[in-house]
This record gives C-alpha cells, structure tokens and sequence, in this order.
C-alpha cells in the first residue's frame, strides 16, 4: 500500500509541473508590437515593446553627458568631421556630413552644440540641417550648398533695366555646343536666359537636364538650359 500512495503521490506532482509549464508558456506566448517610431524632443527615436506594446521613454532632459556636452544617453557622440555632437550613422554620408560641417560652420561652434537631423532635399546641394544648443533648436537651410536660416526672405531679383539698352550679364554652368546649361537655381533672371537662347537659336527649358543629351547617367534635378542649338559650321 505505501508503493501505491507514493506512486499516487508523485502523479500528482508530476502533473502539477506540467500543468504549471503548460500555463506559463501560454501566457508567454511571443506578442509583436507595430512597427511605429515616436521621435523625442532631442531627436531621440523610440519604438514600442512588448508586452503593453507601449512606446519606450524618452531620454530624459539633461541626462548623461561627455566632456564635450553630447547627450550620452541618445546616442550622440562629438564627431571630428563635423566638430559638433552627433549620432555617426546620421552624418556618415559623405555629403550629410559635408552639410552639417557647414551649418556648424555658419552658427558657430559651442559645447554641447549637437547635429540632431540631415535632411537630404530634392535639388543639388540642398539640405535642412537641425541644430539644437542650450535647448534651443534651429534649422539651418542649404540650397546649391549655399546657406542661409529657413525663415530667411529669398532674396530679391532685380528686374532688367531693358530701357538703357544694355544687355543683362548670362552665367553659363556648361557648354554641350548644341546645349547650354544656365544652372538649378531658379532664383534668376529667366527674361535674360530666354533672349540669350532666343538669340543662339535654341529652345530655352526651364526643367531641362544637367547632363549631356547622350550622359548615361545624370542627377535628376531641373536645371535652366538652352537646346537644340543650332550646330557651328
């Protein structure tokens, strides 16, 4: 009899155990969370996880930070390239850390002075670059790796004085023969482009290409240009 109840016993135990393993992995079951990114005050991004699925904290306001000023604790480190706090994969392009170094540049370099966005823009050289120091942001604008602050009225085109009879200086980019290119920026003089191509005999375009007729490869920009220029005997 005593076999018999230890054996009892034990079965009891033994499905017990199972019952409890058999109800933890149920509640344990893998639970994905979407795939949405919530950007902090610094420039900090955050995703949910499970398993509230809730988005994570935000670094808080003046967390850890180096001998530079960099907030340690979001990821920023101070690069030499661009001699402000940044996060490397942000300003590991060549031409996003050619941009922040400028903007840096123009405002002026500071501790803790930090490169929290390079956004790339649709036209060549063009970039909005943010900035933040002593808890201030600011937008620094690129345009044909030009700068200037966003907010900055675009600058004035003077009309042509056609009344004194002088012809209005034309900046030529390139000169394909059969095709000119005036350049990307739109802020000039068109009047004076146009009666330039007008006279060479070619069809002025406002959103023409850069490149050569036959380039295989081009950047896709609009540009100024003058074609179908007749050809020199």
């Amino acid at each position: 009899m005593r076999i018999s109840k230890l054996h009892i016993v034990l079965g009891i135990v033994l499905v017990g155990v199972l019952a409890f393993f058999v109800i933890t992995n149920q509640k344990e079951e893998t639970i994905t969370c979407s795939e949405e990114v919530k950007v902090c005050s610094d420039g900090t991004e955050v995703r949910r996880v499970a398993p509230s699925c809730d988005f994570e904290l935000c670094p808080s306001v003046g967390g850890q930070r180096d001998e530079n000023g960099c907030l340690i604790s979001a990821g920023y480190a101070f690069e030499e390239s661009v001699r402000a706090c940044a996060r490397y994969w942000e300003v590991k392009a060549e031409d996003k850390q050619r941009a922040a170094k400028a903007a840096v540049e123009y405002v002026g370099f500071e501790k803790g002075l930090t490169v929290t966005k390079v956004e790339v823009l649709k036209c060549l050289g063009c970039f909005d670059i943010s900035l933040e120091r002593n808890e201030e942001h600011t937008i620094i604008s690129l345009r044909d790796w030009k700068i200037s602050p966003v907010n900055e009225p675009e600058p004035q085109i003077p009309k042509p004085e056609e009344e004194k009879g002088d012809e209005v200086p034309v900046s030529i980019e390139s000169d394909f023969g059969t095709k000119i290119v005036y350049g990307t920026s739109q802020n000039v003089d068109k009047i004076s482009l146009t009666k330039d191509c007008e006279a060479r005999g070619g069809v002025f375009n406002t959103c023409g290409s850069p490149c050569e007729t036959d380039a295989e490869m081009c950047i896709d920009v609009c540009a100024l240009t003058c074609e179908s220029i007749p050809e020199k005997p």
